[in-house]
C-alpha cells in the first residue's frame, strides 16, 4: 500500500512542549487516502530505553493520544489536492 503523511503542529497540551504529530494516509483509490495512523515524537520517544530517548522528550509521557487535540485534527480521508 502507497502511504503519505501530513503534520499537524502544535503545543502539547500535557508538557506545553513544541511537537509535530505525523498523520498517516494509504491511497484507497486515483484520489482519495484513507488515515491509518498518528505519530507523536513525544510517544514515539517513551517507548525508547531511557539511554536513547532524545533529551527534548526525555521521560515524557502521555496516556491520553485519544483525546489529543493534534490526533484529531487528522481527517478520516483526504485528497490528493491536499
Amino acid at each position: 500500500m502507497l502511504k503519505t503523511y501530513i503534520t499537524n503542529n502544535g503545543v502539547c497540551p500535557i508538557w506545553k512542549v513544541s511537537v509535530s504529530v505525523e498523520g498517516w494516509y494509504g491511497k484507497q483509490d486515483s484520489d482519495h487516502w484513507s488515515f491509518l495512523y498518528a505519530v507523536c515524537p513525544i510517544i514515539a520517544n517513551s517507548k525508547l530505553p531511557v539511554s536513547k530517548q532524545d533529551a527534548k522528550y526525555k521521560l515524557m509521557r502521555c496516556n491520553d493520544d485519544h483525546n489529543c487535540p493534534l490526533y484529531k485534527e487528522f481527517q478520516p480521508t483526504i485528497t490528493e489536492l491536499i
